[in-house]
């Protein structure tokens, strides 16, 4: 196993299968976080490269009461490339052209407005690459200040780069649909529940010019031949990439060698048991 090999190159660090023995947790979307409560105070940090600080919820955390590191680098690079392919392909799509032809019709992209919903790792690196392409550009983060009072009609685009949460959940409603532009295009590479799935379909039906692109869904698998037209799916690919595995295993190798370092008088003649699994079984 490469996570094994790569880890246990660290002299003082030891993989293993038992949960109350872990010193150090590297967990997945999929962990039962609250099977780690009884082991709390043994447990020095847990490692969660999956990003995504939405898989743990606040009253959780706060019962742990232990650090967590997450991996929003990891797929943040990726998920702002899906995002600025999918406004290339629809704003900017190059035609196959057998012969001279000066005829290039496509939509302005530099005359179009956008919102993006969210300003951490992926929304700054949308911000940069958006900055000097869109005629304007605009956030909305209400947990880093920043709050965009523009009504949303008049926005072109606007990107979901946010975390689901209970303020969050159905961000995307009539309500929110009603305030925008007939011929908007939504994208959401972020999470499935912010979306109320009903709502948005209905909007794409009455609003022809309208488009949706959509990594993510409230219930998942979804079956993509159920999208409207004028949407596009895909199944949870936004943050996938070559070389994902190994960016992981990565991540984790030197944040536990930070922790080793900091701390290495202490953990120089003493072992370090980490424990990592899909599931949290026990």
């Amino acid at each position: 196993m490469l996570e094994k090999k790569r880890i246990e190159s660290l002299s003082q660090v030891q993989m293993t299968d038992k949960i109350d023995e872990a010193q150090i947790v590297i967990s997945t979307s999929y962990s039962n976080i609250e099977k780690l409560l009884p082991y709390k105070n043994q447990i020095k940090f847990i490692i969660h490269p999956n990003s995504g600080y939405d898989n743990y919820s606040y009253d959780l955390t706060k019962k742990l009461n232990v650090p967590i590191i997450l991996g929003n680098e990891i797929r943040a690079q990726a998920v702002a490339q899906y995002v600025l392919s999918a406004l290339m392909k629809t704003y900017n799509p190059i035609p196959i052209q057998e012969k001279w032809d000066r005829q290039f019709d496509r939509r302005p992209l530099w005359q179009s407005k956008a919102l993006i919903i969210g300003q951490g790792h992926v929304g700054k690196i949308l911000g940069q690459s958006l900055k000097g392409i869109v005629k304007e550009l605009h956030f909305n983060d209400p947990y880093k200040g920043v709050r965009c009072d523009i009504s949303l009609s008049s926005f072109d685009i606007i990107i979901l780069a946010c975390g689901l949460n209970s303020s969050s959940k159905h961000l995307v409603d009539k309500n929110f649909l009603d305030q925008c532009s007939s011929s908007v295009f939504l994208i959401n590479p972020a999470r499935g529940g912010l979306i109320k799935t009903d709502d948005l379909f209905k909007f794409l039906a009455d609003n022809q010019q309208a488009n949706a692109q959509l990594d993510c869904f409230e219930k998942e698998p979804f079956d993509l031949c159920l999208l409207p037209q004028n949407a596009k799916g895909t199944s949870h690919i936004a943050g996938v990439y070559d070389g994902l595995d190994d960016a992981i295993i990565d991540f984790e190798y030197s944040v536990i060698k930070s922790f080793l370092d900091a701390n290495l008088d202490y953990y120089q003649d003493q072992r370090l048991d980490t424990f990592s699994k899909e599931h949290f079984l026990a």
